[in-house]
């Protein structure tokens, strides 16, 4: 089974850049524009995680971390922003979020946080 992720951002450029990084470390990912999207994608697959921007066009990274935990497999989620300072981090860490990912990504970075998530998600599936 492969592992895919969602991520929920109205930045293309970001998205494509992801996209690559990704690719190297074998990770699939679907995009959604917006929380609508995303509420489509997540009726029709099962993602392992999410990966959010912090501002998205019909909400916050807060609405998509309320979409993924009503899911049955309640995905972990990572918020990403160009402004990831520590007031950030820790208020999405407080409220449930797996990780802080700042950008402009730096591909190592995204590679270690997201291979984390996934290892984080496997173990919490094989304990259910």
């Amino acid at each position: 089974m492969t592992s895919k992720m969602l991520f929920v951002s109205s930045d293309a450029e970001n998205a494509g850049c992801l996209l690559k990084i990704l690719n190297r470390a074998s990770i699939d990912l679907d995009y959604a524009t917006d929380l609508l999207e995303a509420q489509r994608l997540f009726r029709r697959n099962r993602y392992v995680a999410v990966v959010t921007a912090a501002e998205l066009p019909d909400g916050t990274w807060e609405d998509a971390l309320k979409l993924a935990q009503e899911l049955p497999s309640s995905p972990p989620v990572i918020v990403t922003s160009p402004f990831g300072d520590a007031e950030l981090w820790a208020e999405t860490l407080g409220r449930g979020v797996y990780d802080l990912l700042a950008q402009p990504f730096d591909a190592a970075e995204v590679v270690r946080i997201l291979k984390s998530t996934l290892k984080a998600a496997a173990a919490c599936a094989a304990s259910r």
